[in-house]
């Protein structure tokens, strides 16, 4: 049963993109925490002079005013340039590993977060940043929580200093770490952030809700833009981890030039969460995927789809939330969503859903005349309309007037993307919805949701001698061959889409190997990319898990250098579909 509550209201139409908000715990402890190493106080610290937070305030309150959708930012970039040849302190380990840290100060930041641009870890590597009172942590990453790009940006901690931290076990191969900047948290985190009369996901009221609620997730991008998202299920079943979230999330306001390179820094926070009913507050950020890449997105709709790097885990319990594209009024709305990057709220409206003329003449959007209990707020966007009759998404959050009364709102609408209008919105897949929810092209108009499984898909484990690419879809393994015998190829180093083999020493490699995606590209395939350094022989086979297809490549022994550049490796990208329409 909806409970109800007074009407909310907004005072004027927002496009819904806040700041990252508060708690973060990590699972794994760092290493330093176990072991006999030197005092915090003897590590290597880089200080940035300090910034006027009132000052950044003011600025960014002022570059607000009057800017359609323009988003909330509660940090300031700072660059850097500190590599771990240059700065840190090293440590030799009792067990024969190595240890490296550095401390990093940004003084008044409230919160603070990192962008490195280039991660190299050995297998068994690891990778931790933490608070200096090390109550907020964030990590173990290894090699393969490295995005695309083979850059990684982190979640934030709180204070105004943060240690990096890194671990290599015995006998490790060499690593490269880059930092190219430090995200200041000048307001907003760690307080409380959302509107009192926000519903926390984990009260009875949500009860019913419970397997959508464990969908959504909290986005946010280059550490300073937060948006709200939901794993969606597609027609083959796949789990591939497709987010669905709002087009206007990466531009600077509705309509505006869309900026893609925002996709890869995206950091997608499962189960922030309230533990306790009516705490609005208290969540852990523990949980969370860094790196994304571009699937499909359209203006006028206002939907985004990205493909998350890495499948959620298993221990994060996520759920792929079904849909329905059928275009028919509901009676009446649910949202569940993260107001102002804040922990999971959960929203009502009893009565039916109506497409709006005013603001969006083209039948594009749903109107929600006015939440009956809850609202939504600036970092909203992108959530889901959920009908109630049958559980399903109908569309995704564009903005609105909403706010709680407090806020003294003049108006209660909100407006939602239609799942119809997006599905064959635009000229091509890359902008329609439609043929990467119904890849197997089936015509399906709704698809209930699935339980994730969790971690990489089946059949591929990283291991010493395995490599996990394209976010965990594809096998890669190596074997090398002498006139006297052989044997298999051991991995120096990985991240999410290539990987080195090595045959004797750790720091000689002699396969280099790339999976690319490149089902948005002119193939519509899985690209595969090798290159040798020896003249042994050597088999290279590369498995994708979820078709179960193989391709192998031999390099007889004497010849010169293995060179594979395969552009049509694997013709297993979605496929375009016709489907629903408004």
């Amino acid at each position: 049963m909806i409970r109800r509550q007074r009407a909310v209201q907004a005072t004027f139409l927002f496009i819904l993109l806040l700041p990252a908000a508060a708690g973060l715990f990590a699972q794994q402890a760092p290493a330093s925490f176990s072991r006999a190493v030197r005092p915090l106080d003897e590590v290597d610290a880089f200080s940035l002079p300090a910034l006027d937070n009132r000052r950044l305030i003011a600025k960014a309150e002022e570059a607000e005013k009057g800017v359609f959708g323009a988003p909330y930012r509660f940090a300031a970039t700072r660059p850097l340039h500190l590599t771990a040849d240059a700065a840190g302190t090293w440590e030799d380990l009792d067990d024969g590993g190595r240890l490296w840290r550095l401390r990093l100060r940004s003084p008044g930041a409230l919160s603070l977060s990192l962008h490195l641009s280039r991660v190299e870890l050995p297998p068994g590597a690891a990778l931790w940043l933490y608070n200096r009172a090390a109550d907020h942590l964030q990590g173990p990453y290894g090699a393969g929580r490295v995005n695309r790009r083979g850059e990684l940006w982190t979640a934030l901690v709180y204070g105004e200093e943060a240690v990096l931290e890194l671990y290599l076990p015995p006998a490790a191969g060499e690593p490269a770490l880059e930092v190219a900047a430090l995200h200041h948290g000048f307001r907003g985190v760690p307080r409380k952030l959302h509107g009192s009369c926000n519903n926390d996901v984990v009260c009875p009221e949500g009860d019913p809700w419970r397997d959508q609620i464990r969908g959504v997730v909290m986005l946010i991008y280059q550490g300073v833009i937060a948006c709200t998202g939901q794993l969606v299920n597609n027609t083959a079943l796949d789990q591939r981890p497709y987010v669905l979230s709002a087009f206007h999330c990466i531009t600077d306001f509705l309509g505006g030039t869309p900026n893609f390179d925002l996709i890869p820094s995206a950091v997608a926070y499962f189960n922030f969460q309230a533990p306790v009913c009516g705490q609005q507050g208290g969540g852990s950020l523990s949980q969370n995927v860094s790196g994304a890449s571009f699937v499909a997105g359209e203006a006028a709709t206002d939907f985004l789809l990205i493909e998350l790097d890495q499948p959620p885990a298993a221990d994060f319990n996520a759920y792929f939330v079904g849909w329905n594209a059928g275009g028919a009024d509901p009676s009446a709305a649910v949202c569940i969503h993260h107001p102002q990057g804040d922990v999971k709220s959960i929203s009502f409206d009893d009565d039916p859903l109506t497409t709006d003329t005013e603001f969006f003449p083209n039948g594009t959007h749903w109107r929600v005349g006015g939440w009956d209990d809850g609202t939504t707020e600036g970092g909203s966007s992108g959530s889901c309309i959920f009908d109630p009759a049958d559980g399903l998404c109908v569309g995704v959050l564009t903005g609105g007037f909403a706010a709680c009364p407090e806020a003294n709102p003049s108006r209660p609408e909100d407006f939602y993307g239609k799942l119809s209008a997006a599905w064959n919105a635009g000229p091509d897949a890359q902008s329609q919805l439609g043929p990467w929810l119904d890849p197997l092209g089936l015509g399906a108009t709704t698809l209930e949701g699935m339980e994730a499984s969790g971690g990489p898909p089946a059949g591929c484990q990283p291991s010493d001698t395995v490599l996990c690419l394209a976010g965990g879809r594809f096998q890669v393994e190596a074997e090398y061959h002498t006139p006297d015998g052989g044997g298999p190829a051991r991995v120096a180093k990985a991240d999410a889409i290539s990987g080195n083999f090595y045959f004797f020493r750790p720091q000689n490699w002699e396969l280099l190997v790339k999976v690319l995606d490149n089902c948005n590209g002119p193939t519509g395939k899985y690209w595969v990319y090798a290159a040798g350094a020896t003249t042994l022989g050597c088999t290279l086979t590369v498995t994708d898990t979820v078709s179960g297809e193989t391709r192998v490549y031999d390099k007889p022994f004497g010849t010169p250098a293995m060179a594979v550049a395969d552009t049509g490796a694997f013709d297993v990208c979605p496929a375009p579909a016709t489907g629903a329409g408004d």
